[in-house]
């Protein structure tokens, strides 16, 4: 019998689901002629009350990101304020993947040697902060920079440096962070309700964002260790039992692996994509067939309180193709191009 904490939550969260922008919506906003455009187009949407209170003449792409950003934010934080117990510090744990998002914006800037101020993160709430953004941005170097976040659950980030100094990309480090946090969230799913169905979302999104990394790291020709020092972090997720074997064979043979898993869908998503040794292009695919998931997840469960993280996802979803758009528009990219990255 479901509770009446968790039917009061799936009931606001099946409500605040409407809200989220339609097929509609990103066809109007692909097509838009500029900026503003989208800037009218979303004041009359959930953005509205976000961009109202700026006048017209101060909207440009960056101001525009900023309070798209504040709205992926609020609506992550807002739920846990909705629940107690098991709910809320599963919640709460989830949140952190704003965290793990604005670690991989800092560290590809610092990798990068590129210039990044604070107002390129999604902001995260006082009391929900672990990690100090500001200095960490302020730091010299990327070596400076994650001694900031080893104070976290983030303790082995430098082992992981040295693994993406060696092969030129910052893909080790990123997936030690983001395996760190599905770790700290699968502990978070114990005590939930319909803890299996959380469980194996928390678990196929590991899988999915492990094999992107699995793949990405063979198309630069990284070394096998590198590849097995990176699975080394991977702690959820059916792609543990694969992992020696993916990180020795050669790419056409894990993907042949990985065909005839149970993830053998994913092909559609990445295969063009890796028949053109495209890592955007495959980064992309792997995103769509992500948030593809969480759609049907909502739609087989919906009085399941997977639903929940199931719509956290979606709104991210939102939030990645409306920074999508604003950018491209100001570097002019053509409206079918935007509506191929549209995920």
């Amino acid at each position: 019998m479901r509770s009446p904490s968790l039917i009061y939550l799936l009931t606001r969260v099946h409500g605040l689901n409407t809200h989220l922008l339609t097929e509609s919506d990103y066809s109007s906003l692909t097509k838009a002629p500029d900026v503003r455009y989208i800037y009218d187009y979303l004041l009359h949407t959930e953005y509205g009350k976000y961009l109202s209170g700026i006048p017209a003449e101060q909207i440009d792409h960056r101001v525009l990101n900023e309070n798209i950003a504040k709205v992926y934010a609020d609506r992550m934080y807002f739920l846990i304020q909705l629940c107690g117990g098991a709910m809320r510090s599963f919640l709460e744990a989830f949140a952190r993947r704003i965290e793990v998002e604005d670690i991989k914006r800092v560290v590809r800037a610092k990798f990068g040697n590129r210039k990044i101020t604070t107002d390129e993160l999604i902001p995260i709430p006082r009391a929900y902060q672990e990690i100090n953004f500001s200095a960490m941005v302020e730091a010299p170097n990327i070596e400076s920079a994650i001694e900031y976040i080893t104070v976290s659950i983030y303790g082995e980030a430098p082992q992981y440096l040295v693994a993406s100094k060696e092969t030129g990309s910052i893909m080790p480090l990123e997936a030690y962070v983001e395996n760190k946090y599905f770790e700290n969230l699968f502990k978070a799913a114990r005590g939930v309700v319909d803890a299996g169905d959380v469980k194996s979302a928390i678990c196929t999104e590991a899988d999915i964002k492990n094999l992107y990394y699995i793949i990405g790291l063979k198309l630069i020709d990284a070394p096998p260790e590198v590849i097995t020092t990176m699975l080394s972090a991977v702690k959820v997720g059916d792609v543990v039992a694969w992992a020696e074997e993916l990180a020795r064979v050669k790419l056409e043979v894990a993907l042949d692996r990985i065909w005839a898993s149970k993830y053998g869908w994913l092909r559609e998503y990445i295969h063009e994509a890796v028949s053109r040794k495209d890592l955007a292009a495959i980064s992309r695919g792997f995103e769509k067939a992500l948030y593809s998931y969480f759609r049907s997840l909502m739609a087989s469960r919906p009085l399941s309180f997977v639903y929940v993280p199931a719509y956290l996802m979606l709104a991210e979803a939102e939030y990645k193709n409306l920074t999508t758009i604003v950018t491209s528009k100001v570097y002019g990219l053509p409206d079918e191009e935007i509506e191929k990255l549209i995920i």
